[in-house]
């Protein structure tokens, strides 16, 4: 689940947002508040949780996963 990329992208808006040198971005913990998980990543990170147990945490992923379109236009 761990990519340098994505990690490589919160130490940026980390590092911006503890020396307050964001300028126009906004602060991370906005971001994170409206960003949802692909499917493929919720896939993931549900495996993981049932690897180690914490089936309780499930539904959570899947209210914070992208909803797909019933149909295509």
């Amino acid at each position: 689940m761990v990519k340098r990329g994505a990690l490589s992208a919160v130490k940026v808006f980390l590092f911006l947002q503890e020396n307050h040198a964001l300028g126009d971005l906004e602060d991370l913990g906005i971001m994170m508040d409206n960003v949802q998980y692909s499917h493929m990543l919720s896939q993931k990170l549900v495996a993981h949780l049932n690897q180690i147990g914490r089936q309780e945490l499930i539904p959570l992923v899947y209210q914070d996963t992208k909803k797909e379109p019933l149909y295509e236009q």
